[in-house]
C-alpha cells in the first residue's frame, strides 16, 4: 500500500507531522471560508502540538482543491509525493501529497506560547 510505504518514510526521517487525508465541504459552503477555517483549526492544533509540518493528500483531477491548497493555503509539493518517491511510475498515481511548515506554538509551565529559540547563530554567547 503507497500510504504506508509514505508513513514509514516519515517515520524512518522521526519528523511530526500532523496528516489529513481528507477534507469535504458541501456545495453550498464552499467558498465561505469554511474549509479555509478548518485547516486553519487543524494547523494550529499541530503547531500546538509541535508538528513540524502539515500534510494533505490532494487528487490530481481536482483542480479547485490544488488551487485551494497551493494559491489560498501556501501548500507546497511535499518530497513524499510519487513525483518524487516514484517519478518513473507518476502517471499510475492519481494524487499528490502536499505540506506546509508549521511553526511551534509550544507553552510553558504558565500556559504562554513560547517563541520560537533562535537559530545558534543568532544567540547571544
Amino acid at each position: 500500500d503507497d500510504s504506508e510505504k509514505n508513513i514509514k518514510q516519515w517515520y524512518q526521517r522521526r519528523v511530526r507531522v500532523l496528516y489529513c487525508y481528507e477534507v469535504q465541504v458541501v456545495d453550498e459552503m464552499r467558498s465561505k471560508g469554511v474549509g479555509k477555517f478548518m485547516m486553519q483549526i487543524l494547523e494550529l492544533i499541530g503547531s500546538t502540538a509541535s508538528m513540524k509540518k502539515m500534510m494533505v493528500t490532494v487528487f490530481k483531477h481536482n483542480s479547485r482543491s490544488i488551487h485551494f491548497f497551493k494559491d489560498v493555503l501556501k501548500y507546497t509539493d511535499d518530497e513524499t509525493s510519487p513525483r518524487y518517491c516514484d517519478p518513473l511510475e507518476e502517471s499510475e498515481y492519481c494524487y499528490e501529497i502536499m505540506s506546509k511548515p508549521l511553526k511551534s506554538r509550544r507553552k510553558d509551565d504558565c500556559g504562554n506560547v513560547k517563541a520560537p529559540a533562535a537559530p545558534k547563530c543568532c544567540q547571544k554567547c
